[in-house]
Order: C-alpha cells, then sequence, then structure tokens
C-alpha cells in the first residue's frame, strides 16, 4: 500500500522541477551539516581516570556523561537533587545498563550553597562514602583526572518579549536571574579552589584537565570591559536598570549581555588560573636521549603544569541557549514550536555541542618528550595548550613572548606519550 502511493505521488509529481528540488535538498542538507560544526576526530581510553561533572543532568551533560561512560570513565555527577530521587537515579541505572559500565556515580551537591560545596569538596577528597553508599572511586587513593564545569553553559533568563511579568515583577526576577549567574560563577570559582590540591599533589606525569563551559556570547562583552586606564569594568557591564525612557536597551541587549558579561569572566579566570599553575615551581625538562641521537635540554627550561585549565565554547545549542530565550510562557512556546524547523536546520544538537568539550578532553597535552622517535608528523602538533579557549574542535591559545621559539623547536615539544596517560589517539592517517 505504501509503495502505491509512494509510486502515484511519483507519477504526480512535474519532472520539470526535479533539478530545483535536488538543489534545495542538497542546500538545506549542507546548511544542516555546516551548523552542526565539526566533530572531534580525537579518540581516548578513559578507563581507570576519575571525572567530576556539574550540570550533569541537562540535555548537554546527559550527552557528555553517555560518551564519557561509553569510554569507560568514572563520572562523579553532581545534582542539587536527592542522589535516591526518581530524576537521578532512573537517568542514572539507564546509563549504567546502556553503556556497560558501573562506575557512573551521582553525588548531591547544591553549587548554590558553598556549604553543600564544601561538604562535597571534603568527602570526595577523603574518599569517604558517597550519598548512596558506596565508596567513591577516588578510595582510598584520591584522585581527579578531570573537572568539567558546564553548569554555566545554559541560558539564564528569556526575551523580554516572551516574558509574561511586568514592572516591578519583571525587575525582581531579573534580579533574581543575575543572582543566579553570579552564584553559578561563583561555585566555578569555589569548586576548582577546593579541589585544586588534590590536583596539585597528583604525580606530574598524569594529565589533567580543568574545563570551563562557556555561552557563545562572551564577544559581545569584550568592548565594554575595560575601562580607559585598562582595569577591567566588572561592574559596568552587569544588567542596567528597567527603564521606560526612549534611551533604555533594548530588550535582547539586556539579557545578552549579562550572559556575555559572565562568559567571558569564566574566559578569563580560567586564563589567569592557568598562568599560575606555570607559574608553580617545577622540576626542569628531562632530556632526551635514543642510540642514534641525543637531544639535550638546558636545565633553565621549565616544564609547564600537568593541570590544563581551558574554556570551551560549544556554540548555539538548541536546547541549552536557544530554548531558553523564549520563556516558558504559552506564547513563548508557539513561537519555539513554529520557529523549530528553522532551529533545527541552524542550531547544534546536543550531540554536536559536546562535541568541542570531547576534543579539549582527549587532546594530549605538551609537556612530555618523545622518547624513541625523532619523526614527526604535522597531526602530532596538535595539542591543547592551557589557558585558551577551544570551539568548533579548534583550539585558541594565548601567545606568549616564547611562542615564537615554540614553533622553530617543534621537534622537541612534547606528543603523544607511550604510556598513554596524554591521551589523544588521531582517528586519521598521518600520511
Amino acid at each position: 500500500m505504501v509503495l502505491k502511493m509512494l509510486a502515484a505521488a511519483a507519477d504526480r509529481f512535474p519532472r520539470e522541477y526535479t533539478a530545483h528540488v535536488v538543489a534545495a535538498l542538497i542546500a538545506l542538507l549542507a546548511t544542516r551539516r555546516i551548523s552542526q560544526g565539526r566533530q572531534t576526530t580525537r579518540e581516548r581510553d578513559m578507563h581507570g581516570r576519575v571525572v567530576v561533572l556539574t550540570g550533569a543532568f541537562t540535555p548537554v551533560g546527559l550527552t557528555l556523561l553517555e560518551n564519557l561512560a561509553q569510554r569507560g570513565a568514572h563520572v562523579i555527577a553532581l545534582t542539587p537533587r536527592p542522589v535516591d530521587s526518581e530524576h537521578v537515579s532512573t537517568y542514572i541505572d539507564l546509563l549504567r545498563s546502556t553503556t556497560s559500565n558501573e562506575n557512573i556515580y551521582a553525588e548531591r551537591c547544591d553549587l548554590a550553597s558553598p556549604s553543600s560545596i564544601h561538604q562535597f569538596a571534603a568527602r570526595f577528597s577523603s574518599g569517604g562514602a558517597g550519598e548512596e553508599g558506596h565508596r567513591l572511586p577516588t578510595a582510598p587513593d584520591p584522585r581527579i583526572d578531570a573537572l568539567v564545569c558546564a553548569h554555566e553553559y545554559p541560558t539564564i533568563g528569556a526575551l523580554a518579549l516572551f516574558s509574561s511579568k511586568r514592572g516591578k515583577a519583571k525587575e525582581e526576577e531579573e534580579e533574581g536571574e543575575q543572582r543566579t549567574r553570579d552564584e553559578n560563577a561563583l561555585a566555578t570559582f569555589l569548586l576548582i579552589t577546593l579541589l585544586l590540591p588534590m590536583m596539585l599533589t597528583a604525580p606530574v606525569e598524569r594529565d589533567i584537565r580543568i574545563v570551563n563551559v562557556v555561552n557563545r556570547f562572551y564577544p559581545a562583552a569584550a568592548p565594554g570591559f575595560f575601562k580607559a586606564e585598562g582595569a577591567y569594568a566588572f561592574s559596568s557591564v552587569s544588567r542596567p536598570p528597567l527603564s521606560a525612557s526612549a534611551s533604555a536597551p533594548t530588550s535582547s541587549s539586556t539579557l545578552l549581555l549579562p550572559e556575555a558579561t559572565r562568559a567571558l569572566r569564566t574566559v578569563l579566570l580560567t586564563r589567569h588560573l592557568q598562568r599560575i599553575l606555570d607559574a608553580l615551581p617545577s622540576a626542569p625538562v628531562p632530556s632526551t636521549s635514543s642510540s642514534s641521537k641525543t637531544t639535550s635540554t638546558s636545565s633553565s627550561q621549565k616544564q609547564k603544569s600537568n593541570i590544563v585549565a581551558v574554556s570551551v565554547s560549544p556554540g548555539l545549542s538548541r536546547s541549552e541557549t536557544v530554548a531558553p530565550l523564549f520563556g516558558g510562557s504559552l506564547f513563548g512556546r508557539i513561537i519555539y514550536l513554529l520557529l523549530y524547523p528553522l532551529l533545527l536546520l541552524l542550531t547544534k544538537s546536543a550531540n554536536a555541542s559536546v562535541q568541542s568539550v570531547l576534543h579539549v578532553l582527549f587532546l594530549p597535552t605538551p609537556f612530555k618528550s618523545y622518547q624513541n622517535s625523532t619523526t614527526l608528523h604535522l597531526c602530532d602538533f596538535a595539542a591543547m595548550r592551557g589557558g585558551g579557549r577551544s570551539r568548533w574542535c579548534w583550539s585558541w591559545c594565548p601567545l606568549g613572548a616564547g611562542a615564537a621559539s615554540s614553533v622553530d623547536s617543534r621537534p622537541a615539544l612534547v606528543g603523544i606519550g607511550v604510556s598513554g596517560q596524554l591521551g589523544g589517539v588521531r582517528r586519521c592517517r598521518c600520511r
């Protein structure tokens, strides 16, 4: 029956429009493919590595949690809800069964409460029992290989056009949204600060990542982010009060500017953190030798930190970035449904959004030297540098004074370690 219907539709289709329809379909598919962004070409065995993930029960967080679990990682997902609640336990049990990975845990940690963050950090560092009654995967030796802060990625607040509140109620709502942004930013700082001692005491050959996931609006805050004398103008870019005057800012600027500001603050925090980590005392880079050639390294050359802090901007996610802009009103939901075909074409899915995060987790870090090889291919130079930002599976790193010299000395740079600690196996042929 279905085949007959398709045959009848094909017979009635005007043949002269075939080329136009095919060209339109190709254009739509190409637009869809470009909007989804690049996919990571790296792969890494995560077995035995402990990853702490915030914002794990959002669409992007769950997708990231599933990808890490499929690679055998020990994942600790932080949630403000009780661990035995139906919302949390159902997802954890489902992920354990679908990925065949029992090392997926949920731990209660309300990021809006500093005391809750302190309690989790103390319990995690000591390897104590979690809320499920199990021993955390860090016991008896506390260990952390990656801290992924994804709770600052979702958009907070809706456009004024789709808000059902007006006047005083609208101002109170905006104040609450700004308070939530500040709490999330402080939670990122506090969580990193409390877990940093455990990272610093880890063996130097262990590759540790601190990944802060930020929204795509951070460049919008750059023009008004600095005062004339060069100081940061944090307070001047906050959301202005609601005003009925003609000179009042538009609804889009009053929402997107605070979102851009908090993202740019996190990017600067990440870069400053990496500078501090690299400035800590470290051992000199060891020299490498082989039977045919010996490469000596100056004792004054210091090895960079094995802790890499990087900011990731996954782009415009349909569920995390765009959908919250329409709010929860009936009018906003109707407009969202009407625009959904266009959003499906132009915005990223959750699986496409996590590719940038996976890319920075899988890339090798340049703090070890090749020991048995002096021949390097071009793709060996793709390494994760701390203090930079990543989007579209590309990495931008701040250039220092020694950037030019580091390019000239690439054969002495670090590649993928034989021990596998550095990870980052490329899914391509280096030819």
